[in-house]
């Protein structure tokens, strides 16, 4: 599945129909990173395993009938123009 072709309106519709999982779109948009980010650079850390595991817990808490809030499931990446702490060192982009 290709997330892009899907507003975020639509997107949280099919997750918590069940149409589509979170860990599908989480993975269309690793995969997007994984291909595209060669060339851009756009992304100095990524935490793949982290978003798939959040993605699962969502998936999990959808299944039992949990209110997941608004835009649970939708990835997202974060721009950071100011220093970002990394493993208890600070890093400045």
């Amino acid at each position: 599945m290709d997330f892009r072709d899907y507003s975020i309106i639509d997107l949280v519709k099919k997750i918590k129909g069940k149409e589509v999982s979170a860990h599908e779109v989480t993975s269309s948009a690793i995969a997007n990173i994984e291909t595209k980010d060669k060339l851009i650079n756009a992304f100095c850390a990524v935490k793949f395993e982290e978003a798939l595991t959040q993605a699962d817990d969502i998936d999990k808490r959808i299944r039992k009938g949990e209110d997941v809030g608004p835009l649970a499931g939708i990835p997202i990446g974060v721009k950071d123009l100011e220093d970002a702490k990394t493993k208890g060192r600070r890093i400045t982009i």
